[in-house]
């Protein structure tokens, strides 16, 4: 076939698809044109599903598009076509670029709040103890205190506070539950 009959044949091929109806015209079209659309992001560097997506929707767009296209013989219709490819591609990395900056930023603030987490829970923390602290009794207190903070045993928190050892344990644990029940309460570690 002579270049003049396949430029022919695509001009023909291109006024076809005007009508949006001829399905043989489509299926030659995306067997043509597709495989260069593809071929083209291919050597711009694109990985083979990205190029694939960005050829399906390309062709997709140009379906609307060549609802209204003329052919005009002075101009190029692979020059045309390669140009839309090239913008897209274009839009496809800025888009990619504006993904990454996104993600580049979640992964900072997540750094940011795995950083400050322990701070956050200790006072967290401290500001469950202080509740817990109030709702007990002195001696509650000062033995939760003397095992959990000072981390005397019991028998020598029993001692300075001159009450059973028993009672010492019993205490430690009512505030430790008090403690976790305003944990929840602040949204903290339950």
């Amino acid at each position: 076939m002579s270049n003049s009959a396949r430029s022919l044949t695509r001009i023909t091929l291109l006024g076809r698809l005007v009508t949006n109806t001829d399905k043989d015209a489509w299926r030659e079209f995306v067997e043509h044109y597709g495989a260069r659309i593809y071929r083209w992001c291919r050597a711009r560097g694109l990985q083979e599903s990205d190029a694939q997506d960005l050829t399906q929707d390309l062709l997709v767009k140009l379906v609307n598009q060549m609802k209204t296209f003329e052919y005009n013989p002075t101009k190029s219709f692979h020059a045309w076509l390669k140009t839309i490819t090239l913008n897209a591609l274009f839009d496809a990395v800025k888009k990619n670029r504006r993904a990454k900056e996104l993600l580049d930023n979640l992964a900072a603030q997540k750094g940011l709040m795995e950083e400050l987490k322990p701070q956050f829970d200790r006072e967290a923390l401290e500001e469950a103890m202080a509740r817990a602290e109030l709702r007990v009794e002195r001696n509650t207190w000062e033995a939760f205190r003397l095992t959990a903070i000072e981390e005397l045993s019991a028998s020598e928190a029993a001692d300075q506070l001159k009450i059973p050892e028993s009672r010492i344990r019993v205490y430690k644990y009512r505030v430790t539950k008090l403690i976790r029940e305003e944990m929840q309460k602040l949204g903290g570690q339950k």
